[in-house]
């Protein structure tokens, strides 16, 4: 505990440094969800058409089968079909929510490449009493509390707002295939901007959460800089001694040039 509470010093750039060659890097996940999440709402709404022609295609295929003895290659027909529509709808998410993904976790510390995490093993991780006392944390214990607001309020969100969609839906269903469509993505719209509204206030308190508690664990006692330091910038005292010595023998030089110089000055 005294160890603890001595750590009042700022992390110095190079503890930095050693954290980051060690993996150790300020990491919002709340900040990838909410990026992820964005990327998927905006390529929804760009996509839109083309996924609707795609499961309009899948619909109208899986209709042509009533009143048909559905056959064993009939049963292979309508997998392979589905396998293919479905893929050809989620391959156009992959490689932008990939990029996504990598920026939205460069974003936040920069470039940090490193394989030291995969081939080493924390065996304190295995001390049970530290498990424990890791599970009453002041971190745990916010994150808990962040988790429960973020599953509270989304689910209140979309409790109320399918209850607005059962309530349209009696209605919506009278008129054409088009204006479903055009209902069902401003729909989407209005609860998509509301998320990713929440989420970005929750994704904006988990990174200055994650920072606070990244400077907070690489804290450092004052004796941890002072020895930092000295071995940086050289012991002072072994500094001192080396100076002494380099004196005396460039005095000896002096002394022994005497003899063969022409002219001595004294003061």
């Amino acid at each position: 505990m005294a160890d603890e509470e001595e750590r009042t010093e700022d992390p110095t750039s190079k503890r930095i440094q050693d954290a980051r060659a060690d993996g150790n890097v300020p990491k919002s996940q709340d900040v990838y969800v909410w990026f992820s999440l964005l990327a998927s709402v905006l390529l929804i709404l760009l996509l839109f058409n083309y996924m609707a022609e795609r499961l309009g295609f899948l619909f109208r295929f899986y209709f042509s089968f009533f009143g048909q003895e559905i056959t064993k290659n009939g049963i292979y027909l309508i997998v392979l079909v589905t396998m293919k529509q479905f893929t050809l709808i989620i391959l156009p998410f992959i490689l932008p929510l990939m990029f996504v993904g990598i920026y939205a976790h460069i974003g936040q510390y920069g470039w940090n490449y490193t394989t030291k995490k995969l081939f080493e093993f924390d065996f304190s991780r295995l001390n049970p009493f530290k498990n424990i006392k890791g599970l009453i944390s002041i971190d745990k214990i916010v994150s808990g509390l962040k988790m429960t607001s973020k599953v509270f309020i989304i689910f209140y969100l979309a409790f109320i707002y399918f209850l607005d969609y059962v309530k349209e839906l009696p209605k919506v269903s009278l008129f054409t295939l088009p204006f479903q469509l055009a209902w069902l993505k401003e729909k989407t719209l209005i609860f998509s901007g509301i998320l990713l509204l929440i989420l970005f206030v929750f994704a904006v308190w988990d990174l200055y959460w994650t920072r606070h508690n990244y400077t907070k664990g690489l804290k450092m006692t004052k004796q941890e800089v002072k020895d930092e330091h000295k071995n940086m910038e050289g012991d002072p005292k072994v500094k001192s001694k080396i100076r002494e010595i380099q004196f005396k023998m460039h005095k000896k030089r002096m002394m022994a040039n005497i003899p063969q110089a022409s002219v001595v000055v004294t003061n």
